[in-house]
């Protein structure tokens, strides 16, 4: 036991902290001759978690005993000053008094001036002088030892801040820490009135905190219990003592080495390392389970780390998730959505005009839903406004022009990469009743967000540069309330600036701003956890000298702890040691070493049981490397266990060990790899914890009913189905059913390559949203096509043929003559085209507009020369032409088309398909471009030109179906594959596909085609939009689909058991070498 006539009683580490801290009180109530005592005795603790662990433990060992006081060194401070000390404006004021001193230096200002708040980096070694006891009447005498002219700009600066700071009465916690020194200075330690004061946890202070200290150990009966932990083979006394040894020997204390205890009694180390965060928090989070269900206190359990931003999210939601009861730590402002508005307003009354449209759109639609604030941020990125300026300005009629509303994008390519045409089958126009519905934002909602616009940009412009905080607090509430809570904490900052006993405190627009980030994003700084209460988690600096039963030490890794220290760029160790002459507390860089050495020495002895864990590999796969204090102690034996990143590695290690297995992971591997038994023993579980957990009769039996249901419908499913709705197996075509409306032939094109893009785009109509956030809008196939196919359309209604007319109204005697229109005439089709397939995408920048015509003129140049082609067509008779293919009522079942052109040549009609890609087959022999072209007709690709000669053969006509290929790519090959009336072989193959296609469509069958015969992702997949709503990725889902498409393929067609099933045979495998036909 120490000597109770010291006031030094050194311990080592926490626990034994503890003990000396319990047994000093313990002498001195067993001293006190009257249970009631005028004075109290007072603990002074260095943080607010140790002041509460000794205050549980003082009551645990001796029950409530009467004027025993625990407080912090601030509340000591305050105690000393008493109710003398003024009411003093808002300690955030420092650091505007301090960069309004640094902005009077030119030496500061040359050297800061370029970078982005550099007055801001100039704050920490401002603020370093000032705790270390910096006095104006030193001021002169550092300048005189400062070598450069930076150091000295910035010692006069913090002589500056400190005047300011006493002359505005700006309460600054080192200053509150001087008066109360000089204070018990002037009054002797008496004002204190106390019986006793002890010390647990300062280890060490800066120069005005340890002035007040020394100041109070005056007392008669003050002691000061120091933490000096026991070292390791790993780490020498003299590193991990340093901090210490050194705090009490600026107090004064004459201490060496040889004066501490015994060697405590070691704690027991574990050590883990894990995958990612994630994982290092649930295996701490298991151990804590284990631990509570061995009865140990959930207080007695310490979880700390350095970074609590980086763990402390998964740490709220891993012990929510089961039940561990936690307190302490704090969620950054960023994770609570409101934060984001503040910003936002924020950011407008600091940049105006200037402000980025994406950051300040909250403020201009404060009276939109989220849904239409959405579809205003997508409008402005599609229209190019990038700021507040650029909607200010917005000109709706040149927008506009007579519309009513804005129509807003709806396809933005998800997971689109830039291929040939040749390569994937890139739609070129809106499929035929193939388009979804389309977002418009009315015109009505622009013109209040510009006029908002306006209204916004002109409160800042008028916003005074210098004004009172009253003042500048009523601009800034014009600019909107981000919620009412930001109102409630913008009146406390007002009124805590302008004291109104205090002299008028003028301040700029951008300080105004600056106080109110800080308050706003402190406010937001929500609890992680309880009140106190359950586990304590906290960060390695708050838990200090803090004792547990139990310690999980997080984040060992290399550059956490120790954390890499580094000069002060404004002021470096070069230029401090000499200035330690008049101020000696003043830190240096190569002293840091020392806190932390002392830091995770103490970590390692506060508990008995002590588990330290990091990660050896980071989110991104990147390895980590452990810190090298955990490396020494590997070194010296340090077992440590490599936890498994998955849940079944996860349950082998348990069972190795012994432990009882984690419920959510046995849940998780039963649910991957288990059987129907062990969901309805599971099932059963449920329903007895819920009958005893509710008192429930045994009467009461609907919740087994519906355990048993649900297994009985999975075992019907398991056993009667490969595959499930969800994998495309809908079922035949029903009443009110979307299949029943007209069926085009392109959209049979699309249902060969995917059925289940074909469900989702085609039949259920459903398009991932658009994205305000993605790329700037380009001019893709489908606009290109969009564009070319409208001037085909205009130059052959100028030339006399007959537009949306039905192929059966269309006479070849009246056939207008093949126009060949002038340069001028092409370019002037192909602009309005643009602008209209431009407008109807919702784009309207002028850019897009001429990108668009200059894309679409060379191809429609070149089908105009392929119309002329010899032999060339005799006349120009109909252009986008609708037609229906029902050949002698078979059981294909009518199929819609639109031919984009329908001439004549001679008596015979010639029916054409505009494509603005390259051609299916580049081949160059005729024979190898048929069998190209039969062969896409197996597949049920390139239906449309049969569909065209079977519609004129039905009418009795002669007539070609022709693909014209506009493609600018400078290549030669044949741009014109076509079909003739005539040719059986392909007619044959048109109606088998179509037959096929049109069967399994009508019964259900919407698989994702994941693979093509070779085994590989077809190139549809890489620009398909439905990739997120796809099974394509998902490794086990897709097996299942594959699986069962070889296992029909190996299955006799005489054997395969439903037709569904040979449907779905039939359109996996379309088109191959004995494939049904």
């Amino acid at each position: 036991m120490a000597n109770p006539s010291s006031p030094l009683i050194i311990a080592q580490g926490p626990l034994d902290l503890e003990q000396r801290i319990l047994c000093e009180l313990r002498r001195r109530l067993a001293e006190r001759r009257a249970p009631l005592t005028p004075l109290p005795i007072l603990v002074v603790t260095a943080t607010s978690a140790l002041r509460r662990r000794l205050s549980r433990r003082v009551v645990e060992e001796f029950g409530a005993i009467l004027g025993l006081q625990f407080l912090t060194l601030q509340q000591l401070a305050a105690r000393v000053l008493g109710l003398d000390e003024e009411i003093r404006r808002p300690s955030e004021l420092f650091e505007t008094e301090a960069r309004r001193a640094l902005g009077r230096e030119p030496a500061v200002v040359d050297v800061l001036s370029e970078f982005d708040d550099g007055l801001g980096a100039a704050l920490s070694a401002l603020g370093d002088l000032l705790s270390a006891g910096l006095e104006p009447d030193v001021v002169e005498d550092l300048e005189a030892l400062a070598k450069s002219p930076l150091a000295k700009g910035v010692i006069r600066a913090a002589g500056l801040t400190l005047q300011a700071v006493r002359e505005e009465r700006i309460a600054l916690p080192s200053e509150t820490m001087r008066r109360a020194a000089d204070r018990l200075r002037s009054d002797s330690p008496d004002l204190l009135r106390a019986e006793a004061i002890l010390f647990a946890g300062i280890d060490d202070a800066p120069g005005r905190t340890r002035a007040f200290v020394k100041e109070v150990l005056r007392h008669p009966e003050a002691r000061l219990v120091l933490d000096m932990p026991p070292p390791t083979g790993a780490f020498p006394k003299e590193r991990s003592d340093a901090l210490p040894l050194g705090f009490a020997r600026r107090l004064g204390f004459a201490v060496t080495e040889t004066e501490a205890p015994a060697r405590a009694r070691p704690s027991t180390v574990h050590a883990f390392d894990a995958v990612g965060r994630r994982h290092e928090v649930v295996e701490v989070a298991r151990r804590i389970e284990e631990l509570c269900e061995r009865g140990v206190v959930p207080e007695d359990i310490l979880v700390t780390m350095r970074d609590m931003e980086a763990y402390g999210p998964d740490i709220q939601e891993e012990f929510l998730d089961r039940g561990i009861p936690f307190s302490g730590g704090r969620l950054p402002a960023a994770f609570d959505p409101r934060h984001w508005r503040r910003l936002a307003i924020l950011e407008l009354a600091e940049r105006g005009g200037k402000a980025p449209l994406v950051r300040v759109l909250p403020c201009i639609g404060q009276s939109l839903e989220d849904n239409r604030l959405g579809d205003l941020d997508l409008a402005c990125r599609h229209l190019g406004l990038s700021r507040l300026d650029d909607l200010a300005d917005l000109d709706l009629n040149a927008v506009l022009g007579p519309r009513k509303a804005y129509v807003l994008p709806w396809r933005p390519h998800v997971g689109r990469q830039e291929k040939d045409s040749d390569e994937v089958d890139e739609p070129e126009e809106n499929p035929d009743g193939f388009e979804p519905a389309r977002r418009h934002l009315p015109r009505s909602i622009l013109e209040e967000a510009s006029q908002a616009a306006r209204t916004l940009r002109e409160v800042v412009t008028a916003w005074p540069e210098v004004a009172q905080t009253e003042e500048h607090a009523r601009r800034l509430e014009q600019l909107g309330e981000p919620d009412p809570q930001s109102s409630a904490v913008l009146e406390t900052l007002t009124r805590e600036v302008s004291r109104h006993d205090a002299s008028p405190y003028s301040l700029t627009k951008d300080e105004f701003l600056r106080l109110v980030t800080s308050r706003w994003t402190k406010d937001l700084e929500a609890k992680l956890g309880g009140e106190g209460g359950g586990v304590q988690v906290m960060t390695a600096a708050q838990a200090r000298g803090l004792g547990c039963a139990h310690a999980f030490v997080l984040g060992l890794e290399k550059g956490c702890l120790p954390q890499a220290g580094s000069d002060d760029p404004l002021l470096p160790d070069t230029e401090r040691r000499p200035l330690r002459g008049p101020l000696p507390d003043l830190g240096l860089a190569d002293q840091r070493i020392e806190e932390e050495y002392h830091l995770f020495a103490s970590l390692l002895v506060a508990a008995p049981d002590v588990t330290l864990s990091w990660r050896r590999v980071d989110e991104d796969g990147g390895p980590v490397s452990p810190s090298p204090f955990v490396r020494a102690l590997i070194t010296e034996g340090l077992d440590v266990l490599h936890c498994p990143a998955d849940a079944a590695g996860r349950m082998r290690r348990d069972a190795t060990l012994g432990r009882s297995l984690d419920p959510r992971d046995a849940a998780m591997v039963h649910g991957l790899t288990g059987s129907l038994d062990h969901l309805t023993r599971l099932l059963e579980i449920e329903d007895e914890a819920r009958h005893q957990f509710w008192k429930l009769p045994p009467s009461f039996a609907p919740s087994q009913v519906m355990a048993k249901g649900w297994t009985d419908v999975l075992r019907y499913l398991v056993a009667s189905f490969d595959v499930h709705p969800w994998m495309g197996w809908i079922g035949p075509v029903q009443a009110g059913d979307p299949r029943e409306a007209d069926l085009y032939v392109t959209h049979l094109e699309h249902y060969a390559t995917c059925p289940w893009s074909h469900l989702l785009l085609g039949i259920l109509r459903v398009t991932p949203s658009p994205d305000a956030m993605s790329a700037l809008p380009a001019v893709d196939p489908l606009l290109l096509g969009n564009a070319v196919h409208g001037a085909m359309e205009r130059l052959g209604r100028s030339a006399g043929a007959l537009a949306e007319v039905s192929l059966e109204d269309l006479d070849p005697g009246q056939a207008a003559p093949l126009p060949t229109p002038s340069s001028d005439e092409v370019a002037a089709a192909v602009l309005e085209s643009s602008r209209a397939a431009a407008a109807d995408a919702g784009l309207v920048l002028p850019g897009i507009i001429q990108a668009l015509q200059l894309r679409a003129l060379p191809p429609v140049k070149i089908l105009l020369d392929l119309l002329h082609r010899d032999p060339p067509l005799t006349g120009w008779l109909g252009v986008e032409t609708t037609g229906t293919v029902d050949p002698d009522g078979r059981t294909i079942g009518p199929l819609h088309f639109r031919a984009d052109g329908v001439g004549t040549r001679g008596a015979a009609l010639v029916l054409d398909d505009y494509k603005t890609g390259a051609p299916f087959t580049k081949a160059k022999r005729e024979s190898t471009r048929r069998r190209h072209l039969l062969d896409g007709l197996r597949r049920g690709r390139h239906l449309q030109a049969l569909a065209y000669v079977q519609a004129a053969a039905a009418l009795g006509v002669d007539a070609e179906g022709r693909y014209l290929f506009g493609k600018d790519d400078g290549k030669e090959y044949e741009r014109i594959l076509s079909f003739r009336h005539d040719d059986t072989e392909a007619i044959d193959l048109f109606e088998s596909a179509v037959r096929t296609l049109r069967a399994a469509r009508a019964q259900g069958v919407f698989f994702a085609r994941v693979e093509d015969k070779k085994g590989e992702s077809p190139p549809a997949c890489k620009v398909c939009e439905c990739r997120m709503a796809c099974f394509r990725d998902e490794t086990r889902e897709r097996a299942r689909l594959v699986g069962l498409a070889r296992r029909l393929e190996a299955t006799p067609p005489d054997n395969v058991d439903s037709p569904v099933r040979r449907l779905h045979r039939d359109v996996w495998f379309l088109g191959e070498k004995g494939s049904a036909p």
